[in-house]
């Protein structure tokens, strides 16, 4: 049992959701995911139903258990905020540049080079932790502790922007606080998925994906109240350390680690999994799935028994299905256009005829727009499914690049702001970029990531996510690294339509490889995507 110091937190916490001032950002998104979400109630099974034998036995084990949405609500509230804060740097970066060159009293005078260095040297922080990551970190210290890891990340990171008092200072910092971005985005998908009752893990990784957009919305905000200020930036900056703090806090002395986690490191998992489901659940309830997570970690271990452990396991081909899925979904989700239209969203206004500061608030719009439409998305992840969501989804970024492409100038020039668009062209691409930017909210933005940590193995989750955050960060800054370039030497129509062309592949591929998941426990998807020798319906009820 824990002791009582932790447990007493922990119900303090649950508390807090509706009380406490630091995490009312957080808690917004946690009570959206209440109103959307409805318990399922596990039907009694007739005899010949097999399907039905299968939830019942296989992955009823927390469906249709009483849910504590409070307990819930403090399990994901944490990652959430881990992931809310990256958005939050994403939000603030342009603001913050601008402040920085314009301040008067910090005598920066920032050249093109410096400025791509401020900018990129968290991205390139988020690369490095995510190697680091995936060559078995992740594993070792496990998502509770990587998540807290990220917020101390966070922490000495903010605080030491907004102390900054020379550019390489300002430069190492803006890197550090990248580390606890790549150590969030590794271990805030892993928890909430290992943790997450079956019927909600869908709704909550989604949620996650909301968290973000919501960070960089609250990034624009901030940024624009203190944008005029002479060294407005280090206020920008600032304001990610209470975040962090409650980050930190949360993950380091509130949360359980996962119960899978300690089960595939054979150690006692029933305190973390009675502290995440709360008093709701009975003994009874509790150790049937218990049993279920327990039943596979022992029975891969004894097929693991006698092999050489290998930093390349994630290579194996019984993991192969699993690696092709979630990897794919991840570059597809870049190399269908996703940096493009988002990081050049205001100049495509401004080519369409709006004014700087016109095109500025159509973009803020454009986040408004991300907010709502992935609040569809986690409303109708569990119920829809993933597979229909992605399909459906990806088929409209396609068009919505065809579109894009068929009204954008012919020949090569520097960028989308070279060729004055004609009044129809300018609405078409207008219309084009919010179907893209819907599309991709309902799709490839929260289930990408829901896939990549639903269908690896325990074994292997952590340095498969490791892998997937690496490939996101590494091919978001080859596709924004290269466009300009791209533009310049073909033209945005033909780069439009390469686009479009790998949508189709991605359309393909999904329908060939993605296998559903909605409501199925994370046991029964790892029976579906790896090839093994034991499966669930060969070792009995």
């Amino acid at each position: 049992m824990p002791p009582p110091s932790a447990s007493a937190l922990y119900n303090d916490a649950v508390a807090m959701t509706t009380n406490a001032e630091t995490t009312a950002r957080a808690r917004t998104s946690i009570l959206f995911s209440l109103v959307v979400v409805k318990v399922e109630v596990v039907k009694v099974p007739d005899d010949d139903d097999d399907d039905d034998m299968k939830e019942t036995r296989g992955g009823g084990t927390n469906r249709g258990i009483g849910i504590d949405y409070g307990r819930v609500g403090v399990a994901f509230a944490f990652p959430a905020l881990a992931g809310m804060l990256f958005g939050v740097d994403i939000g603030l970066s342009s603001g913050a540049l601008e402040s920085i060159k314009t301040s008067a009293s910090d005598f920066f005078s920032l050249n093109a080079s410096q400025s791509g260095q401020v900018v990129s040297a968290s991205l390139f922080g988020a690369l490095t932790a995510s190697a680091i990551a995936a060559a078995g970190t992740g594993l070792k210290l496990g998502s509770r502790k990587e998540i807290a890891l990220a917020g101390l990340l966070y922490l000495i990171g903010g605080t030491m922007e907004a102390n900054a008092r020379s550019v390489d200072f300002l430069i190492a910092a803006k890197a550090i606080y990248g580390l606890g971005i790549g150590f969030a985005m590794h271990g805030a998908p892993v928890y909430i998925a290992e943790t997450a009752p079956s019927s909600l893990r869908g709704t909550l990784i989604s949620l996650k994906e909301a968290a973000i957009v919501f960070g960089i919305l609250c990034g624009y905000f901030c940024a624009s109240q203190y944008v005029g200020e002479d060294g407005g930036w280090r206020t920008m900056f600032l304001t990610s350390v209470p975040l962090a703090v409650v980050t930190l806090v949360g993950a380091g002395f509130i949360l359980p680690d996962s119960p899978r986690w300690l089960a595939s490191k054979n150690m006692d998992s029933f305190p973390a999994l009675k502290k995440l489901r709360g008093p709701n659940v009975s003994e009874v309830e509790l150790m049937n799935e218990l049993d279920e997570i327990n039943m596979f970690a022992d029975v891969r271990r004894k097929e693991e028994m006698g092999k050489p452990r290998s930093p390349f396991a994630i290579l194996d081909k019984k993991y192969a299905k699993a690696l092709y899925v979630g990897l794919s979904v991840v570059l597809f989700q870049q190399f269908t256009g996703q940096p493009s239209v988002l990081y050049y969203a205001t100049q495509t206004f401004e080519a369409a005829g709006w004014s700087t500061q016109g095109a500025s608030n159509i973009a803020v719009v454009v986040g408004v727009f991300k907010l709502i439409m992935t609040g569809i998305a986690v409303w109708k992840v569990d119920s829809l499914g993933r597979r229909p969501l992605l399909l459906g989804g990806v088929s409209a970024i396609t068009l919505s690049l065809m579109v894009l492409a068929l009204a954008s100038p012919d020949f090569a020039g520097s960028g989308v702001e070279v060729a004055t668009l004609s009044e129809t062209q300018a609405r078409f691409s207008v219309a084009a970029i919010f179907l893209y930017v819907g599309a991709y909210q309902v799709s490839f933005g929260p289930i990408a990531w829901l896939l990549v940590g639903e269908v690896f193995p325990t074994k292997v989750r952590s340095q498969a996510v490791g892998i997937a955050t690496l490939l996101n960060f590494g091919s978001n800054f080859i596709v924004s690294l290269n466009l300009p370039y791209a533009i310049e030497q073909i033209g945005i129509k033909s780069t439009y339509f390469g686009f479009a062309s790998i949508g189709i592949l991605s359309v393909a591929s999904i329908y060939v490889s993605v296998v559903e998941t909605k409501g199925k426990t994370l046991e029964e998807i790892e029976d579906a995507y790896t090839i093994t020798e034991t499966k669930i319906d060969d070792r009995g009820d």
